[in-house]
């Protein structure tokens, strides 16, 4: 059920450049790796039999909760302990959990609390069943923290990072397949060198140079590449975002916690550090804090 949400997120018009990206991602995998396979092994039928379906598995456990927990782990956070010191914080918790229950029953019902050591105000929502918040925004007020809460609520109403997560997928993919065919290459120039030295007898210093030159140039050009192609990911990524940053604002606003999101965007919007319109085009993955204020003002 979950892969086919992502499916039906995935093909929404606000996501149709992480789309074009993740069929360009996969189109590029299946051509590496046919050619690949027909070099090797003479046929492709290997290909429909076993690489695609891993790479659908895969992509499978990247969208389950086992992929959630890898995440999780690989962001040291830990979830926050039920116990008297953390009373007040799961009584905040709980009501904003509750309300979003009651605006869309679809929410999971495992929703967990995390907690990363980061001084800063931040919070994420990850998978189906995570909502990360950090050190800065327990010291928020009540009614601002409950704001920030409800906000992430939202992305997980929306099933933001399920997309994500398939860009993630297929992004990897890609690398992979890149780090197949330089592999490839070096490999070959590789025998090149052992074939000259072995009918020569000896090393031959002007051959084994250009090929050290070569396999240079290949590694170099590998990295430019994956480089310059999760560069067009990341940018991509932000744009999606900005948008979903709009509509978890507004779910925040429709299950009652418009004025403590405001609080809470108002305190970040202190904080917050003018960046460049090329930064922000590049690397913004939210909207600036004074438009989204000014859209809850409209709220």
């Amino acid at each position: 059920m979950f892969f086919l949400k992502f499916l039906i997120n995935l093909f929404k018009p606000r996501n149709w450049g992480l789309l074009v990206y993740m069929a360009i991602n996969a189109f590029f995998f299946t051509i590496v790796f046919e050619y690949l396979l027909q070099l090797v092994f003479k046929t492709t039928d290997i290909m429909w039999y076993y690489i695609v379906p891993v790479y659908i598995i895969l992509l499978f456990i990247m969208l389950s909760s086992f992929g959630e927990n890898i995440f999780n782990a690989m962001r040291k956070m830990r979830e926050i302990p039920k116990n008297s010191e953390t009373e007040h914080i799961y009584e905040l918790f709980n009501e904003v959990y509750s309300n979003a229950k009651k605006n869309n029953n679809s929410i999971s019902n495992k929703v967990k609390l995390y907690y990363i050591d980061d001084e800063n105000i931040n919070a994420f929502a990850f998978g189906r069943n995570t909502i990360g918040v950090t050190a800065g925004s327990l010291q928020l007020d009540d009614e601002a923290f409950k704001g920030i809460l409800a906000h992430e609520f939202g992305h997980l109403y929306a099933q933001d990072s399920h997309v994500n997560l398939g860009i993630m997928a297929t992004s990897f993919s890609m690398q992979f397949a890149i780090y197949a065919v330089s592999l490839l290459f070096l490999f070959f120039t590789y025998i090149i060198d052992i074939i000259i030295t072995a009918v020569l007898n000896k090393t031959n210093f002007g051959k084994t140079e250009k090929i050290l030159l070569f396999s240079t140039i290949v590694i170099a050009i590998r990295s430019i590449i994956i480089n310059v192609w999760t560069f067009i990911g990341r940018v991509l990524v932000s744009i999606a975002s900005r948008k979903q940053e709009y509509k978890a604002d507004a779910y925040a606003s429709k299950i009652g916690y418009n004025e403590g999101l405001y609080s809470a965007l108002t305190i970040l919007s202190e904080g917050e550090q003018t960046q460049s319109f090329v930064n922000y085009i590049l690397y913004g993955t939210h909207p600036s804090t004074d438009k989204r204020l000014l859209a809850l003002e409209n709220k």
